[in-house]
């Protein structure tokens, strides 16, 4: 296992769209799956998704995927709720994480090579 784990924000409502992004599709997958298995792809472990808004809709994009899915309940308050609940979650998972490579669910542009260049740099 990695010592830099990554955190998926994905619990977001998505007001200004009217539907959840996270399932909108991108080159034949959700944007939810797509980054995410950028991010399993990575050298990145562990993998944490944060859901929220949509949870029921949002999970099924994320059946078999080795992630580690958590529910923000706070998610309404806003992105750092989501933040805080990714962090206990990973640390709990693993407590010897050194670095966590934050990252959203709507970046379709980032893939697994990009995030370990960032991980070669840090």
């Amino acid at each position: 296992m990695s010592n830099i784990g990554i955190i998926i924000l994905a619990a977001g409502a998505s007001t200004r769209l009217g539907q959840p992004k996270q399932i909108l599709a991108y080159q034949g997958k959700s944007l939810i799956r797509h980054i995410t298995e950028a991010a399993i792809n990575s050298q990145c472990r562990p993998v944490v998704v944060v859901l929220g808004a949509y949870v029921e809709t949002i999970e099924p994009h994320l059946r078999n995927l080795d992630i580690h899915i958590v529910y923000n309940q706070k998610w309404s308050t806003g992105m750092a709720s989501s933040i805080q609940c990714g962090l206990n979650a990973i640390g709990a998972i693993a407590s010897e994480i050194e670095a966590i490579v934050l990252m959203l669910c709507d970046q379709p542009f980032v893939s697994s090579d990009l995030i370990n260049q960032l991980v070669t740099r840090y």
